[in-house]
């Protein structure tokens, strides 16, 4: 029974008690106006429902279920996985949850149902649902109920929107009060994992300036010539011995002089 119907019965139920009341002798004529006091109390009688009715569906919708569809990111070509939840979830002993999604942009690969009482599955190209049933009623306030694997075709965002057929609290039909949160698939480009090999800088050698060609390139160095020859040995060097054998030169001429003359006198 809804929540309206049952506030109604019971006003219906005091209003008619009430009526009654006036019936007792003991209240007739304590109005001047019979009429105008029944007129003043169906005013009250509706007031008072429609409060007590406002306040009802406000405290409804603030407990009423919510059906949440996960939003993912991927890349062209990879697989993802997206998870219903719902939340206020107390009370719950039946649903029917459809899912519609792009079969061009994403292909149904699998499904699992993770609460228990649900089964999840696939209904065609295009839509998944997730039924759940337990007549003894959920007792947590936040579940997981099943989820869903796509395969990523398209680049983009691929929106999967989710819609309540039937929903179950306490032995009330909640299903227009249901709140739900469209699931979505970011899908990106897939990006090249190539890395770039390392260019090695060319070592370029320095060039010295040419003067001339050929081998005058070269430095050729040229080192001090010693006074006294390659072993520089000062007064022991050739140079004495240039002197020694100066001498040895004039004494022989000399000899050969004294012998010629010898020679010449003995002639004579």
């Amino acid at each position: 029974m809804s929540t309206y119907y049952r506030y109604h019965r019971q006003f219906h139920s005091l209003y008619m008690s009430l009526k009654a009341l006036y019936k007792i002798p003991f209240f007739k004529g304590r109005f001047i106006n019979m009429k105008l006091a029944k007129k003043m109390l169906a005013f009250v009688l509706a007031f008072a429902m429609v409060a007590a009715l406002g306040t009802a569906m406000i405290a409804s919708a603030a407990d009423a279920p919510v059906i949440t569809l996960s939003q993912v990111e991927t890349t062209l070509g990879n697989t993802v996985t997206l998870s219903l939840d719902a939340a206020n979830f107390t009370g719950a002993q039946s649903c029917n949850i459809v899912i519609t999604y792009n079969a061009d942009e994403l292909t149904y690969v699998d499904s699992a149902a993770v609460y228990g009482g649900v089964v999840a599955g696939a209904a065609g190209d295009g839509t998944v649902t997730a039924a759940f049933m337990d007549m003894n009623s959920a007792k947590d306030a936040s579940a997981q109920l099943a989820t869903y694997t796509f395969k990523a075709n398209k680049v983009g965002v691929s929106t999967l929107s989710v819609a309540i057929e039937s929903f179950d609290v306490n032995d009330e039909d909640v299903t227009a009060s249901v709140s739900v949160s469209n699931g979505s698939v970011t899908i990106n480009e897939e990006v090249s994992t190539t890395e770039a090999e390392p260019v090695t800088p060319t070592k370029t050698e320095p060039v010295t300036p040419s003067q001339g060609g050929g081998d005058d390139n070269k430095t050729t160095t040229t080192e001090p010539v010693s006074g006294n020859g390659s072993k520089g040995n000062g007064s022991k060097g050739s140079g004495s011995k240039i002197a020694a054998t100066g001498d040895a030169g004039i004494a022989l001429i000399a000899g050969v002089a004294a012998v010629a003359a010898v020679a010449f006198v003995a002639t004579r």
